[in-house]
């Protein structure tokens, strides 16, 4: 297993790119995703972007309204915000 690349976001760059710090000591930072759902606006459909501490590392994760989570790391802020803007919308399930 290959080692994870160590990202350069700094919390200043988090900052100016709308995120925002929390005083959860499990969330430290999170970023609401706007939801581009047509068909869907409802708030059981919303995700944000949060970096967590639940593996004892700051993580970054796209957290789901049914509380899951998808862990990833970005390399870079034009990583994370490639990603964020390659994010559609979320389907809850039925």
């Amino acid at each position: 297993m290959s080692k994870a690349k160590v990202s350069d976001i700094t919390k200043k760059l988090l900052l100016a790119d709308g995120w925002v710090e929390t005083s959860d000591p499990v969330w430290y930072a999170e970023k609401k995703i706007e939801n581009r759902n047509p068909l869907n606006q409802s708030e059981d459909s919303d995700i944000k972007f949060v970096i967590h501490g639940m593996y004892n590392d700051q993580t970054f994760a796209v957290l789901l309204p049914d509380g899951g989570m998808l862990n990833f790391n970005p390399g870079s802020i034009a990583e994370l915000r490639a990603f964020e803007n390659a994010i559609v919308f979320y389907d809850p399930p039925f």
